[in-house]
């Protein structure tokens, strides 16, 4: 189910017209965000939500390296590397951790 889910959500970023178009396109995107966030309070608790969604991902994570048996710090570097990619950190993390030492 992780692996799917994580070749799900890389499908379309990283095919050709979506990386492409995305970054073409990415400061007036940037812009119109601004925009209708300053005029839309759903559109600024969305993006909070967003925020917090993706720091408790980094913090459940680390905290899932120590329980699975990698030091404190290589664990902690591997929480705040979610946070470089947003939702697709956790799920390549889930894809790939190692399974539970007994």
């Amino acid at each position: 189910f992780n692996v799917g889910l994580l070749l799900l959500a890389l499908y379309y970023p990283l095919s050709a017209s979506g990386l492409a178009s995305s970054l073409d396109q990415l400061p007036q995107a940037w812009e119109s965000f601004v925009e209708v966030a300053k005029g839309s309070q759903f559109v600024s608790t969305s993006s909070m939500d967003f925020v917090i969604f993706n720091c408790m991902i980094a913090l459940l994570v680390a905290q899932d390296a120590k329980v699975r048996g990698d030091e404190p710090t290589k664990a902690n570097l591997i929480g705040l590397s979610t946070l470089l990619l947003p939702v697709w950190g956790g799920a390549l993390y889930c894809a790939l951790r190692p399974s539970l030492k007994e």
